[in-house]
Formats: C-alpha cells, structure tokens, sequence
C-alpha cells in the first residue's frame, strides 16, 4: 500500500529538533560585560575578589559563597579558579606545598599540610630529595591527602623587590604546573606562595600568582585553583582596602 503524504498542516517533527540547543555556546561568542556579573551586588562580595578582577578581561562568579570563579582571558575562558577555602582538603590531583630549601616542615600553609599528610611520612619524603632551590619545584606523594601529589615550591623572601623577587616567584608557580604536567595532572592547587613569613606583599604575590598561571593555560590545559585561606583572605581584604583609602 502507499502511504499517504502528510498533511500540509501537519507539524513536521523533524524540523522542530533543535540543532544547536544542546550545545553550550562557545565561550568565545559569549560577550564578556554579559556574563562578568554575578546576580549579587558587589557589596556582598569580599575585597580581594573584586581586586582579582581587574588582572582579567572579565570573570565570570558562578558561586560566591565559595567564591569560585572561570576567568576569561583572550577570548576563551580558562580553568582557574580562585576560592576561598583549605588547600588540604581540596580534591586535585595535586597541591601545592609553599616550602623551604630545606624541605623541612614548617609553619603556615607548610605546616598545614605537612599535618594533614602525614608529617613523619611527608618529611621522610622530603630528606630523601633533601634540596629543592628558589624558584624550582620537587614532587612527593600525598600521602593521607585527597590529592595524588604534593608538589613542593620554594617562593622567594621579599627584600624589597629588587632581587628578582617576581621573577623566582612566577617560576615557582610555573616549574610547579610543569611538574604537574609531566605526572599527568589534570588538576592543581596553589596557595597564595610568598605571602605569609617570607614577607612577599600579598597584592604584588597575586598579580604574580595570576600572570604565571594564566600565561601557562595559554599553552596547556590543567585546571587550577588558587586557594586562599580564610584568614588570609581577611587579611588581604584589608590590606586592598586599605589600600583603596589611601
């Protein structure tokens, strides 16, 4: 039998599927001033995020209670976020441990870790490799962490600004996600590297930490997150605040 044809006023199926509804628009056809804000003002928001804006072209805030973000930066967006939270016990493949030359357990961010590792099992890593220099990065497991790895960097002591401060910095940063690359990372943490009893001011450790990071995701992927303690980050806070007043 012949099937009848379909009726002039009956909906073709075919031409009501959607074809691109499925897939999420790319970022670069997103206009960056259309997506930068978050629904709540800016007064809700800490100091210091405000202050991480202005390194980006735009950053899109997808919580601010977490104060996560995805920043866009030469027309795409990349996977760094910043958050304000506890580095041990983020779920990366690996952490970033701010150490000493010596790899000894320290105080702050180091000590933190060296806890919640396992500090006779992390420190017996540590002796094995015995040295790591200003500005390089050595990679131990993580032992009781969530993470795979703790890569150790050695920020610089601040003296001033004018002993290559930026530049070892930016290569702890670097040396570290290279480092993370060859082991087969798909993820990283950082803490802020420098900013506690090495001296380094915690607004120029950020400007730092964010051009190194983001010049690095223009050549390869991983996905990084700056982590900030929450004391640290009141303290920035202020520190940006004031200053603003200034």
């Amino acid at each position: 039998s012949i099937r009848p044809k379909a009726s002039a006023n009956r909906p073709n199926r075919m031409s009501h599927r959607p074809k691109e509804v499925a897939k999420r628009p790319k970022c670069e056809s997103l206009r960056p001033k259309e997506v930068a804000k978050h629904p709540s003002s800016d007064a809700n928001r800490p100091p210091i995020f405000l202050e991480i804006e202005k390194f980006f072209d735009n950053v899109l805030i997808t919580n601010k209670n977490q104060m996560r973000s995805y920043v866009y930066k030469g027309g795409k967006y990349m996977p760094f976020h910043i958050v304000k939270s506890d580095i041990t016990k983020m779920k990366v493949d690996a952490i970033v441990n701010a150490a000493n030359s010596a790899l000894k357990m320290g105080g702050g961010v180091c000590g933190a870790i060296f806890r919640a590792a396992g500090a006779e099992q992390l420190q017996e890593a540590c002796d094995k490799i015995g040295h790591c220099p200003v500005g390089k990065a050595v990679i131990t497991d993580a032992f009781h962490l969530q993470a795979k790895y703790i890569i150790h960097t050695v920020g610089p002591i601040w003296q001033g600004g004018n002993n290559r401060e930026p530049e070892y910095l930016a290569s702890a940063y670097t040396e570290s996600l290279k480092l993370a690359i060859e082991h087969k990372c798909e993820s990283i943490a950082f803490p802020l590297i420098s900013s506690g009893i090495y001296g380094y001011p915690k607004r120029e450790a950020l400007e730092v930490a964010v051009s190194a990071i983001t010049e690095f995701l223009q050549d390869h992927e991983i996905d990084v997150t700056l982590v900030l303690f929450d004391e640290e980050t009141l303290s920035l806070s202020e520190e940006i605040k004031n200053m603003g007043n200034s």
